[in-house]
């Protein structure tokens, strides 16, 4: 199964600028493919959807997904790309 749109890696200060617009976002751990298994592994996120303030939910998404070698210590970002 495949992802049905193109993704393009951010930098953090970059993620944060669209967050903060209210565009969508997408996280993953920094040496997982977001493509694997259909994008098991992409966590998406908007303004709308949450009430707390970037870096907060990015420490607690590091902590809770970023936790070994195999997965890697950070996390990446991902826009949609534009086709």
């Amino acid at each position: 199964m495949r992802l049905k749109f193109d993704l393009q890696r951010v930098s953090l200060r970059n993620a944060h600028k669209r967050f903060m617009r209210g565009e969508e976002i997408y996280l993953c751990p920094s040496k997982l493919n977001p493509y694997y298994l259909g994008g098991v592994f992409l966590y998406p996120i908007s303004k709308q959807e949450e009430d707390r303030d970037f870096h907060v939910f990015l420490r607690s998404y590091v902590w809770y997904n970023c936790v070994s070698n195999e997965t890697g210590k950070k996390a990446s970002f991902y826009i949609k790309r534009e086709v």
